[in-house]
């Protein structure tokens, strides 16, 4: 049975929006069902999420199709439609359907991690940094609300879909938010921007590793295995503390995600151990 895929489509359909609806129209979680692809589908999913080259974007947009695919009511499902005006692309709509009431519904999805350091900035809204730096919340955010949830009510989407009936435009997002380490994340909330419920773990740098939350053993996972906890596995390397400062410092380190197991190797937290310069390190 193919449960990896199984348990990332349970956690797209059951985890929190990782923004908050006033920021814009978010699908809520009593519209996704729990769903049940065909084994060929998982197959395909799994073979997708083992890529050598994974994109986690690409695989959460086909944990999204997959869900829409096999929900009660919904049909007509296109993904990547290309909106062009005189030869400019102008934008792609993630997903459009039919939903049950007739209506069109137009999806932007995304799945994010961002962790908050306020550094010199005062303002809660710009300190929600990617592992890599090159991203940023308040700006993913911006992007969606201000272009990709629009492109559909311009005259180009219009004259592409043949339609001027309204298209009601949602996001999904999907994703965790890491805090520094023993800092109340409330403290550093950023209500317009954040879900109130959304998923949070820490993150340290490589100096206060000895400081992060105790657990049974330690786990260093792959960007496929963001989404949820894998399988436990005879192949994993499981550490102690001491065992995962001497992994960490084989060579120059990026930041890594880390999971804290208990004796049952089931998931306690997970956070990130970064470079002790990051965000400004050229190191990632």
């Amino acid at each position: 049975m193919n449960t990896e895929v199984q348990n990332d489509l349970r956690w797209l359909a059951t985890s929190p929006s990782l923004v908050a609806q006033g920021a814009f129209d978010c699908p809520t979680l009593d519209s996704l069902a729990q769903v049940v692809p065909s084994a060929e589908e998982l197959a395909g999913a799994l073979q997708a999420k083992h890529a050598d080259h994974l994109r986690l974007g690409i695989y959460f947009e086909d944990l999204v199709e997959l869900q829409l695919r096999h929900t009660p009511g919904v049909s007509d499902v296109r993904r990547g439609t290309v909106i062009r005006e005189d030869r400019r692309t102008l934008g792609e709509l993630d997903f459009l359907f039919t939903n049950g009431a007739g209506l069109t519904e137009h999806w932007e999805v995304a799945v994010k991690f961002y962790l908050f350091h306020r550094d010199q900035n005062a303002n809660p809204d710009l300190c929600f940094l990617g592992p890599r730096t090159v991203d940023r919340l308040d700006r993913k955010v911006k992007r969606m609300r201000d272009h990709q949830l629009k492109l559909p009510s311009t005259p180009a989407a219009k004259e592409a879909l043949g339609t001027e009936q309204p298209i009601q435009s949602k996001a999904l997002v999907r994703g965790r938010l890491f805090y520094p380490l023993h800092m109340e994340w409330s403290a550093c909330r950023v209500d317009q921007i954040s879900s109130p419920d959304h998923l949070r773990g820490w993150w340290a740098p490589r100096k206060d590793l000895s400081r992060i939350p105790e657990a049974q053993h330690y786990l260093v996972i792959r960007k496929r295995d963001w989404l949820t906890c894998p399988n436990p596995s005879p192949t994993w390397t499981l550490h102690t503390l001491d065992s995962l400062a001497l992994h960490l410092d084989q060579g120059p380190l990026h930041p890594v995600q880390i999971l804290g197991l208990d004796e049952n190797q089931r998931e306690l937290h997970r956070g990130f151990v970064v470079p002790d310069a990051w965000p400004h390190s050229s190191d990632h």
